[in-house]
């Protein structure tokens, strides 16, 4: 099928609060901050971004701001296989408890089972799903979003940090490892092949990394019993404390539950209205996460986009109007402004599909 970009395809949860729409989601800022830093502050890092000029740079950024700084880098940035530098500093792929529980869980398939269970949210741009293929056990990992010129180090980084794992665990390099990647080979390719020693395919069918399963269910040889139950135990109430402090978790909800009341987008005021606060007060918040009450509500109407425009029995009119516009013409000139294309243009590859 036809897909809108960049339209989140990620599920929500349904664990209370309501899920933010990916791009929405915020992400700690520091390590970025720290390469803006290092390159003299350069203005083409944060172009495109809601914190293009800001100072102090706040301590957390929107998924969306994340994914432009590290498509700067990739297109205008002094090296392009940045991110391969900081995987041979061994930079950690995650923060807190995580990144713990992996290293001394008891095998790699356990380790695999964690990351396919947490790490999707974490910040959510990609989807982990273990399966067994044969003799091998692999874990894929495919965009969520639209990742644009992001592509290349959203999907190395993690597998090169998964396939230095698997080595960690066998106590030398993962021979008996593959590594695949979605996409031709990228300029750096031979980096990419000397950092994993495995055997590597691009243009594969999908993003993955495959284990042998006699060597994935191998005991770990750093497996410290005491440490990946802590671990373990610490990665779900990291989870819950998460999704607790979501900054903008009562936002959320106020919009959820007055579309549903209005089967339409609400407008600043009924959301500011709901929360028993100005509008003011609502804009500042935003404004703190990197976003405008314009741009939050966009991601907020993405998922329902698609689902939209592939039903047939709805006329353009409808869609429109579900989606809180005006009329057609103004929804039609905001999606190709969005889009680049009109939604009858949409439709229409959709039935040829």
């Amino acid at each position: 099928m036809t897909k809108i970009e960049p339209i989140p395809a990620g599920q929500e949860r349904c664990d209370p609060p309501p899920e933010l729409a990916i791009e929405l989601r915020t992400t700690p800022a520091a390590f970025m901050r720290q390469i803006f830093d290092d390159l003299g502050r350069p203005g083409w890092m944060t172009a495109g971004t809601l914190i293009a000029g800001r100072e102090p740079w706040p301590d957390r950024i929107t998924v969306r701001d994340h994914l432009a700084i590290i498509g700067n880098l990739v297109q205008h940035g002094p090296n392009p296989a940045y991110h391969v530098e900081f995987f041979k500093a061994r930079v950690p792929l995650y923060y807190g408890a995580l990144e713990s529980a992996m290293r001394y869980a008891p095998s790699i398939a356990e380790a695999f089972a964690l990351i396919a269970e947490y790490a999707s949210e974490r910040p959510g741009w990609l989807r982990f799903e273990l399966r067994e293929c044969g003799d091998w056990l692999e874990l894929g990992l495919e965009p969520t979003i639209a990742l644009g010129a992001a592509r290349g180090p959203v999907i190395e980084v993690p597998l090169l940090a998964f396939a230095n794992l698997v080595s960690r665990y066998l106590g030398r390099p993962a021979w008996e490892t593959r590594v695949l990647f979605g996409y031709a080979p990228p300029d750096h390719a031979a980096q990419l092949r000397e950092q994993l020693e495995c055997e590597v395919t691009f243009a594969a069918p999908r993003n993955a990394i495959q284990v042998r399963r006699e060597f994935a269910e191998r005991p770990n040889i750093v497996f410290d019993r005491d440490l990946w139950l802590a671990a373990r135990d610490k990665c779900a109430a990291e989870r819950r404390a998460r999704l607790a402090a979501e900054p903008l978790g009562d936002l959320t909800s106020a919009f959820d539950r007055l579309q549903a009341m209005r089967n339409r987008p609400p407008r600043l005021g009924e959301v500011a209205g709901q929360m028993g606060l100005s509008q003011r007060t609502v804009i500042r918040r935003l404004h703190d996460n990197g976003l405008t009450y314009a741009s939050y509500r966009e991601a907020r109407e993405q998922p329902h986009l698609e689902r939209l425009l592939g039903d047939p029995s709805l006329t353009l009119e409808e869609v429109a109007a579900q989606l809180g516009y005006a009329d057609s013409s103004t929804f039609s000139r905001s999606f190709k402004r969005r889009f680049g294309q009109t939604p009858g243009q949409f439709r229409k590859a959709l039935d040829a599909s």
